[in-house]
């Protein structure tokens, strides 16, 4: 009979023992079992290229210290069903990929903390629902292709802070919806150009404060978020102020709204003077009417794989939940019996082993 029970015992702490195979650890890379969620938490130190695969149970990924030519356009996270986040820390990366992060529907955060990019190339964000937040935190980054980031909905936040940004071109940002807040921080950005924000539906807020520096500023970028019924929330920014803000006068009625309290600023090119008179540089009022020229890029990238097309209708909560979600009522209650006969076990063993 305790031979039996014995049995019994090891069996059920078998049924709870996750073992992590080496084989499928990738190279320069440490595994190590995610205590409360049952997952695996990876940590690569250093590595020269993005591993193709990783272990499907995969929670927490993130790369420290990386020098990456390129993340792959087809990436190995899209089958990671238990995967929550992605990170890369004090990494160097020349070219994200059209589609290095496409159409990842499990993925809560993806984030670049101090890390230097180069070419953020069209639809390398493409297609994702329900992610709550990309961060892009004290990096410098060459380049943000049209359609970088497109097709996103059901977003809590898009976050660029402490960052210095060379060029936003036209469409980078498009066809985002259902967005709770993007918000730039303490960045400098030397080039936003026109249509940076493009086809937004639903997007409360753009927050832009806290000493950030916009050197070039185009039109069509704060009416879009207008236009989709956001609020703008622009605080202790500086712009260059020259006739390419032009169309803020035409569009938006009021140049008080951006500078109420002198919290913005308004500056030149050599930064020496601390406010401006509009008309001292667009005297012409034709210039402050005439709007934007057409300037449009080439049609967006066609990602590998179905990667363009949603293959699910969209049907979770409108708006980003500001809370973690919580395992269901039916994971609980399978989490329960599992423990309850645990625990069973373990008082068999005890008493006849």
């Amino acid at each position: 009979m305790s031979h039996v029970l014995s049995w019994l015992c090891l069996l059920g702490m078998l049924q709870f023992t996750v073992s992590i195979d080496e084989s499928d650890c990738p190279f320069l890379c440490a595994c190590v079992l995610d205590s409360v969620n049952g997952g695996v938490n990876i940590t690569c130190d250093e590595p020269s290229f993005l591993p193709s695969s990783f272990p499907s149970n995969s929670r927490h990924i993130q790369f420290r210290n990386a020098i990456f030519n390129a993340i792959p356009a087809v990436n190995g996270f899209s089958d990671l069903k238990q995967l929550s986040t992605i990170a890369f820390i004090n990494s160097t990366i020349t070219t994200i990929r059209a589609c290095s992060f496409a159409q990842l529907r499990h993925v809560d955060s993806i984030t670049f903390k101090m890390c230097n990019i180069q070419t953020i190339q069209g639809n390398s964000f493409s297609n994702l629902v329900n992610v709550t937040s990309i961060n892009l935190l004290d990096s410098i980054i060459g380049q943000i292709l049209s359609y970088a980031f497109h097709n996103i909905k059901h977003m809590e936040i898009l976050l660029m802070q402490g960052s210095v940004i060379q060029v936003i071109h036209p469409l980078a940002f498009q066809d985002f919806s259902h967005v709770n807040s993007i918000e730039i921080r303490e960045s400098i950005i030397k080039r936003f150009l026109v249509n940076g924000f493009s086809k937004f539906d639903d997007v409360r807020k753009l927050v832009i404060g806290e000493k950030t520096k916009i050197m070039e500023l185009q039109c069509e970028v704060f009416e879009t978020v207008l236009d989709a019924g956001g609020s703008l929330d622009i605080q202790n920014t500086h712009f260059t102020c020259d006739c390419k803000l032009a169309w803020m006068w035409s569009k938006l009625d009021s140049f008080q709204m951006f500078f109420p309290d002198s919290s913005n600023q308004c500056i030149d090119t050599s930064d020496m003077l601390s406010s401006i008179d509009i008309n001292q540089l667009c005297p012409d009022e034709r210039s402050r009417k005439k709007g934007c020229p057409p300037l449009l890029p080439s049609t967006p990238h066609i990602c590998s794989q179905g990667f363009d097309e949603i293959d699910e209708p969209i049907s979770k909560v409108a708006y980003p939940t500001l809370y973690p979600t919580t395992p269901s009522g039916f994971e609980h209650q399978g989490l329960n019996r599992g423990l309850m006969v645990l625990l069973l076990m373990l008082t068999l063993t005890y008493m006849y082993c």
